[in-house]
């Protein structure tokens, strides 16, 4: 079976996020969440998401060119693209929004695997229940 890719444009323009998300594969879904929700840094083949807690000196002393990061904020990393600095919170809430529009796109789709919707489902509340 072939994932599903699928592409976001944002305002103001955010290309290491636009990318991070385009790479993840649309039946991929289920675990990127489950991984956020879990606090765990999640790898594609070309770009990753990374907690401050998961971050050593080498990477804060290259993350401090892009203006830093905190406690709270997240890194997202493209191979290409480069890296962007995000609160984990407004993160939690772009990603709420675009899972549950890509579950409704994507429930009723005849190359999904058989669980995929209650798995997204399923992920959906527990990221829900994440403490900001």
């Amino acid at each position: 079976m072939t994932d599903l890719m699928v592409t976001i444009d944002f305002e103001p323009k955010n290309d290491p996020l636009r990318y991070f998300l385009s790479s993840i594969g649309v039946f991929n879904y289920p675990k990127f969440l489950d991984s956020f929700s879990s606090s765990k840094s999640y790898y594609t083949h070309v770009s990753s998401l990374r907690f401050y807690k998961d971050l050593d000196w080498e990477d804060l002393e290259e993350l401090s060119e892009v203006g830093g990061i905190k406690e709270g904020e997240i890194t997202i990393s493209h191979e290409v693209y480069g890296e962007t600095v995000l609160k984990e919170a407004v993160f939690k809430e772009l990603i709420l929004d675009y899972s549950q529009a890509l579950l409704e796109t994507y429930k009723n789709d005849s190359s999904a695997p058989k669980l995929w919707s209650n798995e997204m489902t399923d992920e959906i509340t527990k990221l829900k229940n994440k403490p900001s």
